[in-house]
């Protein structure tokens, strides 16, 4: 699947906090990564169903950072050091849960990110970066 049928895709998809139906901004990039051949990240997550849930398993994991950089590591993604198309990280952006760091897929030019209001697409802060 192509990153512009993907994002296509997930503009119709409700929101939804992790087991819920839908997508949040970590079940987006997930599934892109899971799209590209990959095993599910989250799979190293305790599952949660709400923002409350979410933010615990962020607080307990040490942040997006790291929860992310166990769950890349457990599937074999390589992180990136230079950004490109498709490529996914955590990116400073003022998120839902306040935490003002989301999961983010790189289009080449703009960082597409999952808010309530739907895809965001613009240029962000990195903190690390992965290539699925």
């Amino acid at each position: 699947m192509q990153l512009t049928e993907y994002l296509q895709w997930a503009l119709k998809q409700p929101w939804g906090w992790g087991t819920e139906p839908g997508l949040d901004c970590c079940k987006l990039v997930a599934r892109w990564v899971m799209a590209r051949g990959h095993a599910d990240p989250m799979v190293t997550v305790e599952p949660y169903d709400s923002e409350f849930s979410a933010l615990r398993r962020i607080r307990d994991g040490g942040g997006l950072v790291a929860l992310w950089t166990v769950g890349m590591e457990h599937v074999g993604i390589p992180v990136s050091d230079d950004p490109q198309a498709g490529d996914v990280a955590v990116i400073s952006r003022a998120s839902t849960c306040g935490s003002n760091q989301v999961l983010a897929i790189f289009t080449g030019r703009r960082w597409a990110s999952l808010a309530l209001s739907g895809i965001e697409f613009g240029p962000a802060h990195i903190f690390k970066a992965w290539r699925p």
